[in-house]
């Protein structure tokens, strides 16, 4: 039995010192600030596709423009926008990550084909690298699915002939309010 004391008592002294070691290089670390975007509307300046198994150059529209708002230290919200058709469900979140770049959660827009029993949804989450506050990249891999009866129509459109089928839409936007 005092074997077992002995040992339980090593371990929790262990554990306290590397909780300690841990706990000292934790808090020397000091992180810069992450760049923050320009609040309000920003302008997409290049769009394009790359891994496209859906044929989304031929048959998607790409976004022409985007709203930053609701910032926060880490964080912040973007609204995509086709002319003045909001694109997708509402905003989504980007969350700082790394250096200049923020994850954003899932982005999710439906849609249906006149004449056709084909409801379309594209979804994916998209990362977001700011080079300053006016200027940003975006990537996002997107996923398009269908339902309906119409659906192997619309698979054969695609580059790979079916769905659901992923595609990359790579942006770049420069904020609208940038004053230099």
């Amino acid at each position: 039995m005092s074997h077992l004391t002995l040992f339980f008592t090593a371990v929790s002294i262990a554990s306290l010192v590397g909780c300690g070691a841990a706990s000292e290089e934790d808090s020397s670390v000091l992180q810069d600030p992450p760049v923050q975007p320009q609040s309000g509307e920003w302008e997409v300046v290049t769009d394009g596709w790359t891994d496209d198994d859906c044929n989304a150059a031929e048959g998607l529209n790409s976004p022409t423009s985007m709203t930053v708002s609701d910032l926060m230290t880490d964080s912040f919200e973007v609204t995509f926008y086709d002319g003045d058709t909001r694109i997708g469900e509402g905003s989504s979140t980007c969350i700082h990550d790394a250096e200049d770049v923020y994850n954003c959660e899932e982005l999710t827009n439906s849609f249906s084909y006149t004449g056709m029993d084909a409801n379309m949804t594209v979804s994916g989450e998209f990362d977001i690298t700011l080079t300053s506050e006016y200027e940003m990249s975006s990537q996002a891999v997107l996923t398009l699915e269908c339902s309906g009866s119409d659906c192997p129509q619309i698979a054969v459109q695609t580059n790979s002939g079916s769905i659901p089928c992923d595609s990359t839409l790579n942006l770049t936007l420069a904020s609208e309010t940038d004053d230099s």
